[in-house]
């Protein structure tokens, strides 16, 4: 490890949903945070807020970069599979909707691009049928009349014998289209494996704008190819298009990485309250069925920040099972018109010295809260007369949402938990008080981790 003035300073990148976070680190023993910087997406774009932290802290120039985003879950609600096209073994045009959990689910491929390749491998790996030149002609017109670019390969047993699959992929690359062939011969699943290359192919698009944003922002500092990317197997990868997936769960990665003392982690981020457990696993449970995916253990809580607040089925005050977001987001922020967790927190001090929060609260959104909060408590068996009735139905709204967080983590946790994350500095000393937990003191975790752990999986 160099000395203190010789260290050389990274810039990590977090790019989530809502929120993006930069932090400049020192690589020194320990790592010295020089600068740290939260931003609401859709009020400052990664274009503009950028190279406005860079500019701000420029005595602290950066040699290398590390980007993890979690952004890419947005698109998980979107019509997935619309510009790429997926060749599949003939007769497993359905296979992957067929075996998954969930059968009424939107397709990960458009059913319109799902063509049929007649070609077979045996699971001993005997090529039976090789697909013929003319056959992916075929394909091909097609393909250039629907203008799609992206290629999804998903031949039987390919992972066993890939000799179709490489003259397929080699076919339609000197033709210019984009393939994805991804086989991990590790995972006996493979239905699993088609899943991963088929939302691999469906996420690129997003993943490249992103990128290019980045290197736009970064380019009068930073030159793209000391711009690195983070995988959630605990690597970096730069142009590796199979790692793209990846970066779903890269950030808590990260997270897990830099927290290396502990095994369990409760993230109260500004987007998602997760419960992270650093063991690996070789497959995501995902909404379409098991993904072939290395990350760590991390489940989403039912309990979220934007959760919203409703009557329940006995005419109670209560938090819905469905999350708002921050598009438009809670109502003290001046947009949203529902009420959400986040909301019986507006007048926490510590609250309003949360960046990227701070910032959006206003009096009028926060005393519109309190007003809807009246008006629904009028609905239920409460007494409502003023004011003070109001901040009364907040606190136990409050205590309401801690037994349910604790709730939750108890069933997971097999041990002390410890909790991080934005918010943890907002819930964190009522879930001491009343449960004991460890409350970590950083206030910007994502882009922080990002940061030691790109560097730190890069040298390895």
């Amino acid at each position: 490890m160099a000395n203190n003035s010789e260290a050389a300073v990274h810039l990590g990148i977090s790019i989530d949903e809502s929120f993006a976070e930069f932090s400049l680190v020192k690589n020194t023993t320990p790592y010295q945070v020089l600068a740290t910087k939260r931003v609401y997406i859709p009020r400052d774009s990664l274009k503009t807020s950028l190279p406005a932290f860079l500019t701000e802290f420029a005595e602290h120039k950066p040699q290398l970069a590390y980007v993890s985003m979690r952004f890419l879950e947005k698109i998980l609600d979107y019509k997935l599979g619309n510009s790429v096209a997926q060749l599949v073994s003939e007769g497993f045009e359905n296979w992957m909707q067929i075996r998954s959990s969930h059968p009424n689910l939107q397709n990960l491929s458009n059913p319109d691009l799902i063509f049929s390749v007649h070609e077979r491998v045996t699971a001993n790996g005997e090529v039976l049928d090789e697909p013929s030149i003319e056959s992916l002609e075929i394909i091909e017109s097609k393909l250039k009349l629907m203008e799609v670019k992206r290629v999804c390969l998903n031949f039987l047993h390919a992972q066993i014998q890939p000799q179709n699959l490489i003259k397929a992929q080699n076919f339609f690359s000197e033709r210019g289209f984009d393939v994805f062939s991804g086989t991990n011969i590790d995972n006996p699943d493979e239905v699993s494996r088609w899943r991963a290359n088929t939302l691999n192919a469906s996420v690129t698009s997003t993943f490249l704008e992103l990128k290019e944003q980045i290197e736009e922002a970064c380019k009068d500092l930073i030159e793209p190819e000391k711009i690195y990317y983070l995988c959630s197997s605990k690597k970096v990868f730069q142009n590796e298009k199979q790692h793209r997936l990846g970066s779903l769960f890269s950030t808590r990665s990260a997270i897990l990485h830099k927290q290396r003392n502990t095994t369990e982690l409760l993230y109260l981020g500004l987007e998602k309250f997760s419960w992270l457990n650093r063991r690996m696993e070789k497959c995501w449970l995902s909404p379409w069925g098991l993904m072939d995916l290395v990350h760590p253990v991390c489940e989403d809580l039912q309990i979220q920040p934007t959760s919203l607040i409703a009557l329940n089925q006995f005419g109670e005050l209560d938090f819905s099972g469905k999350n708002e977001g921050y598009e438009p987001g809670p109502m003290c922020m001046g947009r949203g018109q529902k009420p959400t967790l986040l909301d019986i927190f507006a007048d926490d001090d510590k609250l309003k010295k949360t960046q990227g929060i701070c910032e959006r609260i206003t009096a009028p959104g926060a005393q519109r809260f309190k007003s809807t909060m009246m008006a629904m408590a009028k609905n239920t068996q409460k007494t409502v007369g003023n004011s003070q009735d109001v901040e009364k139905i907040i606190s136990q709204l409050r205590l309401l949402a801690l037994k349910r967080i604790a709730m939750e983590v108890d069933l997971k946790s097999a041990s002390n938990v410890k909790v991080i994350g934005p918010l943890s500095s907002v819930l964190g000393p009522e879930l001491k008080a009343q449960y004991g937990w460890d409350i970590s003191s950083e206030k910007f975790v994502d882009s922080t981790s990002v940061a030691v752990a790109g560097y730190e999986w890069m040298s390895q």
